[in-house]
């Protein structure tokens, strides 16, 4: 992963984690994919957190931006789901 890749606004999209997990969980296969998340974003580690997914040896990453690069990214102390350099990347957000 590179800090840079992240910077470039067509590769992130932003997204409220109570109304888009849900349903990403389902397009993944990942029935507990929300409270991964949840644990996950209670207790972040820098190396993030790799799932397989439900889809042949699909795999995603859930990270902190703000625990892996030196340079900070807007949003970036918040979980964000990496899928790899050839999909968007999902900066999740909750609404207080």
């Amino acid at each position: 992963m590179n800090v840079n890749w992240f910077k470039e606004p067509e590769h992130v999209v932003y997204v409220e984690a109570e109304r888009f997990l849900p349903e990403f969980s389902r397009k993944v296969k990942l029935p507990d994919l929300p409270a991964q998340v949840e644990a996950f974003r209670v207790q972040p580690a820098p190396e993030g957190k790799n799932i397989r997914t439900g889809m042949k040896g699909t795999s995603l990453k859930l990270f902190v931006p703000d625990l892996v690069f030196e340079e900070k990214l807007d949003m970036g102390d918040t979980v964000w789901v990496y899928l790899g350099q050839t999909h968007v990347s999902y900066c999740l957000y909750w609404k207080q």
